[in-house]
């Protein structure tokens, strides 16, 4: 385990369950999207469209705000978030560590030293049925030989099965790693929501591919404990407060970035359950947490650490 690359968001997250402030904030810096998925809890949520977006000018003027209340870690949503490049790269300039999520299709330029977490939903036939389009060949194509990149795969009743054929692909493509959430939604019979022996195959596979190749495959045994027995929702730290999150028109997203319509006992989140992890002090997650901190940090992160 990198130490210097822990120490400062161990030393957040200790200042958090002393005083109740983390320094971890997520802006969804747009809800405009290039792909138009079925099961995204952006488009299932409409009250997410009854508002317009700020400027690139007055989100900037509020990242300077948030970097002066002590705000050094900023998680990049959307919507797509590579549509407002311009807030990525202010985004870059003022906080010392910012993390990037994105579905692929538009390459984030090389000169943002940051960690990009990218949306695949399996294999080739099982990612471009999900997501409604024929661009998992494009996104294989801009992630490739991308140390930047981290892999996320949000894993449901119809694509868990493939967890081992899309390692195959990701192990040789030169990226950082993969990781894994699970399917949250709005309904708590929803039938991509995995339980059951679905559940425990998916947790298997995972727990497989941890065993096998734990430099690559971005989850502890905790987590996967977790994932299992769901003892993050009823003392989930988003709910108490550990990452707030801002909508495009600043406005603050409650209960956390699902948006108020979301059936927490669905919660399959990797960030709570990766908080509670911590919480217990597990060392492996602090191993996997580690990793997600992009290796060659940007100014604002030497000046900050």
């Amino acid at each position: 385990m990198n130490i210097s690359s822990v120490y400062y968001p161990a030393k957040e997250f200790v200042r958090f369950l002393t005083t109740g402030n983390s320094g971890f904030k997520n802006y969804d810096i747009t809800n405009r999207c290039n792909l138009q998925c079925d099961f995204c809890y952006i488009y299932n949520q409409p009250d997410n469209f009854e508002f317009d977006e700020v400027t690139d000018e007055k989100f900037i003027e509020f990242f300077h705000s948030e970097k002066k209340n002590n705000v050094h870690t900023a998680i990049l949503t959307g919507g797509e978030p590579a549509l407002r490049i311009n807030l990525i790269k202010a985004a870059d300039k003022i906080f010392p560590v910012v993390f990037i999520f994105s579905n692929g299709l538009i390459k984030i330029d090389s000169s943002i030293r940051r960690r990009i977490f990218i949306s695949l939903d399996g294999p080739k036939e099982i990612h471009n049925k999900m997501r409604g389009c024929n661009c998992f060949e494009r996104i294989i194509d801009n992630i490739t030989d991308d140390r930047r990149v981290i892999v996320t795969t949000l894993l449901n009743s119809e694509n868990y099965p493939y967890i081992t054929d899309l390692y195959e692909v990701l192990k040789t493509k030169g990226i950082s790693g993969l990781t894994f959430s699970m399917h949250t939604s709005e309904e708590y019979y929803d039938p991509a929501v995995l339980r059951g022996a679905k559940l425990d195959r998916a947790l298997t596979m995972m727990d497989y591919l941890r065993k096998k190749d734990p430099s690559f495959v971005l989850v502890s045994k905790e987590m996967i404990k977790q994932f299992k027995e769901k003892n993050h929702i009823p003392n989930c730290m988003l709910r108490k407060g550990y990452i707030i999150s801002h909508k495009s028109d600043l406005s603050v997203k409650s209960p956390c970035v699902f948006g108020k319509n979301i059936d927490c006992r669905t919660c399959g989140c990797s960030s709570p359950v990766i908080l509670h992890s911590l919480k217990k002090l597990d060392i492996e997650t602090f191993r996997i947490i580690s990793r997600f901190y992009y290796r060659e940090k940007s100014p604002a992160f030497r000046e900050y650490s």
